[in-house]
């Protein structure tokens, strides 16, 4: 071991900074993937009026009735 400071080159710290920065960016990354609002549910289909698919008649009526 030295007792002497360690030698540090540009070269080494500018790899350094490189790899900090990209270390910073992947977790920036994955931050906003996980934090990424959930797409909303789509509402419930309004109900139909007239015929239905079981062939029975909804409560507005058949649409068969004319007024004369």
């Amino acid at each position: 071991m030295t007792s002497g400071r360690l030698h540090v080159t540009s070269r080494s710290t500018s790899r350094f900074v490189l790899v900090a920065a990209v270390a910073f960016a992947g977790g920036a990354a994955y931050l906003a993937r996980t934090r990424r609002p959930h797409p909303v549910q789509p509402a419930a289909a309004p109900p139909r009026i007239g015929r239905v698919r079981s062939g029975s008649v909804s409560a507005a009526g058949t649409g068969t009735e004319h007024e004369h």
